[in-house]
């Protein structure tokens, strides 16, 4: 299909709508399976008796198994397209979280949670970032800030509602309610508005005539590095170090972070509003983060929300239980936490291209992924170890402050077109 003259686009360019029904999945997909679950940890302690050990476990599987289908996933786009993934993806983790209400046993909550996990990667960061990255060129990191704000918001509003229903109608029929609004809601979105490339609806993307008119040249627009040969460069090892160790510093603080509130005398509906608000801005975080990369690069951005992430925790650790050092660490850190989400995906970007986004996004999130699910683990067994939190947060910090150096040294390399790889491999060689 001819792509459409700037003249013929309609007033509203369609690449937004698609932001707007991502932002929703997004919502949807992270809500309920993640930041609601913590409502869930004191109807389980009382139905079954499990300690909250045994049920932060599955939180961990999910995080671990849905960054082992990453490549998978990433393949799948490719082959299958993003929107039909993504419909019965939103489909079978609707299905698979409403089996949750049918839980009897602590390995039928694990099982169920980590196929629920399987079927999440499907709808969440790497067939999301693909979709984004070949609508917008401009303005990309907006976008993808402004997609995945869904994920805060889906914490904002789905912590309390579950809290209500929970209350109303017990644990089983909250799951069984939030499976099926799933189902209703995200297989339509998937299937009616999204569409993998503007092509499709005979658009360019956003900015594209500046984009060709720059490589005229260069190759097409399409243009960059292959899995295998992303896979042979130090940048890709790097760039999913730096995100490993920011990830792992992540999950442990949302985990962990209303115990450690607790333990400096907030109560727990105090320290459960203060873990609200830092999903909140997190939103924040990634709309501001994405604009920014758009207008200089995302290497200095990343670097920078890394140091954030680091200094805001430090204000924690040191605020002995004072309201100004915490809201100072809950704008801080919360900031940055919602900016590493949206900056992973302008990362791969930035160094390899888009000719094979999907599946290098993929590698790297199943690699974030797994430090993202030791984090919280880590941190539970050394304050297991010790009785504070105290060790494992410096050690965090640190960890932040390399993440940081990692990619504000790894130097600013341009994507570069697969017929050049032999002269690039010959320099980091």
């Amino acid at each position: 299909m001819t792509a459409q003259s700037p003249q013929a686009r309609p007033r509203v360019f369609y690449g937004w709508w698609v932001v707007a029904a991502l932002c929703a999945i997004m919502f949807l997909s992270a809500g309920p399976a993640f930041y609601a679950m913590g409502v869930f940890v004191v109807p389980f302690q009382d139905e079954f008796g499990w300690s909250r050990g045994q049920i932060s476990v599955a939180l961990s599987l999910a995080a671990l198994i849905s960054g082992l289908f990453g490549p998978v996933t990433g393949v799948l786009v490719g082959r299958v397209g993003a929107r039909r993934l993504m419909g019965v993806g939103g489909v079978m983790m609707g299905v698979s979280l409403g089996l949750l209400g049918l839980t009897r046993s602590l390995a039928y909550f694990y099982a169920m949670f980590m196929v629920m996990a399987a079927w999440r990667s499907a709808i969440m960061i790497v067939p999301v970032g693909a979709v984004v990255a070949n609508w917008f060129d401009r303005r990309r990191g907006l976008a993808l800030g402004l997609t995945t704000a869904g994920i805060g918001l889906g914490g904002l509003v789905f912590a309390p509602l579950a809290a209500l229903l929970i209350d109303a109608v017990g644990w089983q029929a909250t799951f069984f309610i939030e499976g099926g609004l799933i189902v209703a809601v995200m297989a339509p979105l998937a299937m009616f508005v999204i569409r993998q490339h503007p092509s499709e609806m005979g658009l360019l993307p956003d900015g594209a005539e500046e984009v060709i008119a720059r490589r005229t040249g260069e190759g097409a627009a399409g243009d960059g590095w292959s899995l295998g040969e992303a896979l042979r460069t130090p940048t890709f090892f790097v760039v999913s170090a730096a995100f490993s160790l920011a990830f792992a510093t992540l999950g442990a603080v949302l985990i962990h972070v209303v115990p450690f509130l607790e333990d400096q005398g907030f109560s727990s509906a105090k320290a459960g509003l203060i873990l609200g608000c830092v999903s909140g801005i997190g939103v924040v975080g990634k709309i501001a983060s994405g604009y920014l990369a758009d207008r200089v690069s995302p290497r200095p951005v990343t670097a920078g929300v890394f140091l954030m992430q680091a200094v805001g925790l430090a204000v924690l650790l040191q605020s002995g239980g004072s309201v100004l050092g915490v809201v100072v660490f809950a704008l801080v850190f919360g900031y940055s936490m919602g900016a590493v989400v949206a900056l992973q995906p302008m990362m791969a970007v930035h160094c390899f291209g888009m000719a094979s986004i999907a599946t290098i996004l993929g590698a790297m999130v199943a690699v974030t992924s797994a430090f993202n699910a030791l984090g919280p683990i880590t941190a539970g067994l050394v304050y297991d170890a010790t009785g504070a939190y105290s060790i494992i947060f410096i050690a965090y910090i640190v960890v932040d402050c390399l993440a940081a150096a990692l990619i504000y040294l790894m130097g600013q390399q341009p994507a570069r077109a697969p017929a050049m790889e032999e002269a690039l491999l010959e320099g980091f060689e």
